[in-house]
């Protein structure tokens, strides 16, 4: 499925949840109007798109222009095989401005508004560092013994 298949649902107003997950996605891409702002979706605020085929952080970049996401699980694409876990929640937290929630990477939940970090690493060493990373002041971590 492409893209623009999907953006066809974006005029409904009032759609809030979109699991566009297992789809075969290659790529992302929102029409712009001005402040780089789709008018597309202007309520959606959880998207999944884990199992596609996303190949590249352009394309993840493109869900910036949804004003009210907040919530994205990504999980299982190709474009997450270009960096280390932590790297990679490091970068979707950067390039998606109003994310609250990402969750994909090592079952990783970032709330910005409230400072507030849960995890579940099968590192615990990797805490202090993204402790460090986002300036938090809580944080909750539950580490489960690797498999």
């Amino acid at each position: 499925m492409e893209w623009s298949e999907v953006n066809k649902l974006g005029s409904l107003k009032n759609l809030t949840h979109l699991n566009v997950s297992g789809c075969q996605l290659t790529s992302i891409d929102l029409p712009c109007q001005s402040g780089n702002v789709s008018h597309l979706f202007p309520r959606l605020n959880h998207l999944l798109v884990s199992e596609n085929d996303i190949l590249n952080w352009t394309s993840l970049s493109e869900l910036d222009k949804l004003a009210s996401l907040q919530d994205l699980r990504c999980l299982k694409n190709p474009f997450l095989n270009t960096e280390n876990p932590e790297t990679n929640h490091q970068l979707i937290v950067a390039r998606i401005q109003r994310l609250q929630v990402s969750i994909g990477i090592w079952g990783l939940h970032l709330i910005r508004g409230n400072l507030n970090l849960n995890l579940i690493l099968q590192a615990p060493q990797l805490c202090s560092s993204i402790i460090a990373s986002f300036g938090l002041e809580f944080v909750r971590c539950r580490f489960n013994a690797p498999n």
